[in-house]
């Protein structure tokens, strides 16, 4: 059970870094892209933690 949520946990922090790097290519202006690029790279972290603890 808690290998499943760690694992939803972990698809929904990829999904959202994923979006937002998308996000960054079509920013208009670049405090919108750097505040993109933070936010995806939180989700990238999330993502690697998680994947360490699914492991």
């Amino acid at each position: 059970m808690v290998k499943n949520y760690l694992k939803m946990k972990y698809y929904i922090h990829v999904f959202l870094q994923k979006y937002n790097e998308a996000l960054v290519d079509d920013a208009l202006s670049s405090s919108l892209k750097s505040k993109l690029k933070s936010i995806a790279n939180h989700h990238e972290q999330k993502a690697m933690i998680l994947r360490s603890k699914l492991n």
